[in-house]
């Protein structure tokens, strides 16, 4: 029982780096794409959940001096925020060319800095999670991932969609960025307002993220070829 209850609490770790290891072994069908990022975008996350559990349980891996911070590793994934959204919406923006989404990047992109500006004014950004900078990304993606998905949908439904490697990251992504705003929020509030951590916060947030990477994972193994959109196709749609 505690194998499986070890398992369950650090098991993502173990499907990090499995998925690090298929990304390269893939590599060859996305390399010339702008999929290309998948293998480091893995890497970092692995790096940032192994580190942010050495601070978590050793004091002496701190990023503080103070003794009521010495645990914090806040800043570690309030960076990874910002750069794994970043990373998203410029992968959609090659992406998406059935729909002229460059004014709509413009706006989600002036939007986040100046919320993620207006958050970190509000609470430390080095020891306090930006909900609000995590809210306006989510939603970003969220609206970038329906575009997409209803654009391959409408391409090939039968055969190109369900062998598609960003279909199915797109559809774990969408539910992870869905169910983690409210996670994120109560995580929030235990924090800065001393609210009560709910024994359900863990496990739900846990199953998020297999939910997330179990689709990576499957849309790895079950993959064609990735295409980069043809110029042509990228003019039509004023990208």
């Amino acid at each position: 029982m505690e194998v499986v209850y070890w398992m369950w609490n650090n098991g993502f770790m173990l499907l990090y780096a499995l998925l690090f290891l298929i990304s390269i072994y893939r590599y060859p069908k996305y390399f010339d794409t702008p999929m290309r990022i998948l293998p480091l975008l893995l890497a970092y996350t692995l790096t940032t959940e192994v580190i942010g559990m050495l601070i978590r349980d050793y004091p002496e891996f701190s990023l503080f001096i103070e003794d009521y911070h010495k645990n914090n590793n806040w800043l570690l994934y309030n960076i990874y925020g910002i750069l794994e959204f970043l990373a998203f919406l410029w992968v959609y923006s090659r992406y998406i060319t059935r729909f002229n989404i460059r004014p709509f990047i413009l706006i989600a992109l002036s939007g986040f800095i100046l919320v993620s500006i207006w958050n970190a004014l509000l609470w430390d950004f080095r020891t306090v999670s930006q909900v609000y900078a995590y809210w306006w990304s989510a939603g970003v993606l969220m609206i970038l991932i329906a575009l997409y998905l209803y654009q391959e949908w409408k391409r090939d439904p039968r055969t190109g969609f369900q062998h598609n490697l960003l279909v199915w990251i797109s559809i774990g992504l969408f539910i992870f960025s869905l169910a983690y705003a409210p996670i994120d929020y109560l995580r929030f509030l235990v924090v800065h307002d001393g609210l009560e951590y709910y024994s359900w916060i863990r496990p739900l947030h846990l199953s998020v993220i297999y939910i997330y990477y179990g689709c990576m994972l499957l849309g790895l193994l079950i993959m064609d070829p990735m295409k980069y959109p043809d110029k042509k196709t990228r003019r039509k749609a004023g990208l």
